[in-house]
């Protein structure tokens, strides 16, 4: 292995949550691009690009919560990813309901986000154990 590749295999891209997110957040990102260009879609556009700013926004707090040495700020950075997760969640429900996206596409990309959801709260609360914090 290069030196590149040992440096790419360390920090937040070995994080678990961040892991099992990316490719959710990749194959959403593909769904909104897929059907954001459709010519009956113009006028939603802004839901689009906000729904996909969030999906991104998860992978971003990840990484940005995995770098914070402080217990309080992690737990904090990872609940703001949740949130974003729920976000996209309920941006993709609109969307469907709006006969943007296929019902069948989009809750298949909530179901996947939802089963993160645990994961999600399972590291919060870690972060919030009184063992895990300073002394």
């Amino acid at each position: 292995m290069d030196e590149n590749q040992a440096i790419i295999n360390k920090g937040f891209i070995n994080f678990s949550a961040y892991i099992e997110s990316f490719p959710i957040v990749i194959d959403t990102i593909k769904l909104l691009l897929e059907y954001e260009n459709k010519e009956n879609s113009k006028d939603y556009l802004f839901l689009f690009k906000e729904t996909k700013e969030v999906a991104i926004n998860i992978l971003t707090l990840l990484a940005k919560g995995y770098n914070k040495y402080n217990s309080e700020e992690k737990a904090k950075c990872y609940g703001q990813a949740r949130d974003s997760l729920s976000q996209a969640q309920s941006n993709l429900l609109i969307l469907e309901n709006l006969n943007m996206i296929p019902q069948n596409l989009s809750q298949k990309q909530i179901l996947c986000f939802e089963s993160k959801i645990r994961l999600f709260n399972a590291v919060i609360k870690k972060m919030e154990k009184p063992s895990f914090q300073k002394k």
